[in-house]
């Protein structure tokens, strides 16, 4: 018998798929080689140094058009391209705070060209006023490291609504009770120098794992509030075994008429002796429902 027709056409068919499916694999390489080749590494320090520089011109434009005089009014408009007829004032305001809450980077539309909008919050005092904290919008374009402001700063809102925190500390405990005096002697070991390691552990449970502060500036430490989450005495007595939640409010002093008033979030146990322990100072620290003022 003759094969050779049919060993022909199976070799004519085979011709005629290879081809295409010659291109279908190296269109899929070339394609795999694309999606699999590494993106080109972002030079993060000259990101961060250009984000720094930026931050900076903003801080000293604002403080400038703020705080500035009628004697720089020269300095400011080096600093800006606006196109209007401006002046300082001879009797600014005094700058004392500037922080920054916002800011927006774009790329402009040619290369190496790059607008930024700063929102910065400025705390101002005028002459004889009382001082406020207001939200300014400062908007300008970098090219090649150099800065040039494109409009002056605004006023802008800041955006966030401002809420309201419930405590979970709803109990009040008086401070010459049994909790109050091991609170106020915990407290004085803790926060001043003069007690050591020693005295802390007679009002601490084997829980506690902190040390006295080292190098506090504080001499003397008074308990001025203790709030519970839990009142005591309103459903049961507290019995061994008891486990609150406590916020104490204290005064440390450096002197009679220096002091700090700071609130310390603590666990406490009571111990099979009745006695009160403290095993933490609580953090994360709880809390309750938040609203919108």
């Amino acid at each position: 018998m003759d094969v050779r027709p049919s060993f022909q056409k199976r070799a004519l068919w085979i011709s005629l798929i290879s081809g295409p499916l010659a291109i279908i694999i190296s269109v899929l390489t070339v394609m795999f080689s694309v999606i699999t080749r590494p993106p080109s590494p972002v030079d993060v320090y000259r990101a961060q140094t250009q984000s720094v520089r930026a931050e900076f011109f903003a801080r000293n434009y604002l403080l400038l058009w703020l705080g500035g005089s009628d004697r720089q009014d020269s300095r400011l408009k080096e600093m800006t391209s606006v196109d209007a007829r401006f002046s300082l004032n001879p009797d600014p305001v005094t700058v004392t705070e500037i922080n920054i809450t916002d800011v927006l980077r774009t790329p402009a539309k040619n290369v190496g060209e790059t607008e930024w909008a700063f929102t910065l919050a400025a705390s101002v005092v005028p002459p004889g006023g009382m001082a406020s904290r207001n939200y300014y919008r400062v908007t300008f374009v970098e090219k090649d490291g150099a800065f040039q402001a494109i409009v002056l700063p605004r006023l802008t809102f800041n955006g966030v609504t401002p809420i309201q925190v419930d405590t979970i500390y709803k109990g009040s405990e008086a401070l010459d009770g049994v909790l109050g005096k091991t609170i106020a002697n915990f407290a004085k070991a803790y926060l001043t120098p003069s007690d050591g390691e020693g005295s802390l552990g007679r009002y601490v449970s084997e829980k506690f794992s902190e040390k006295p502060v080292k190098g506090s500036p504080y001499t003397s430490v008074r308990v001025t509030a203790i709030q519970t989450d839990t009142p005591l005495g309103q459903t049961t007595e507290p019995s061994p075994g008891t486990t609150l939640e406590v916020l104490v409010t204290v005064r440390a002093m450096m002197s009679t008429t220096t002091y700090t008033t700071m609130q310390l979030p603590l666990r406490v146990t009571m111990t099979k002796n009745s006695q009160w322990l403290v095993d933490a100072i609580t953090e994360p620290v709880d809390f309750g429902n938040i609203s919108s003022r």
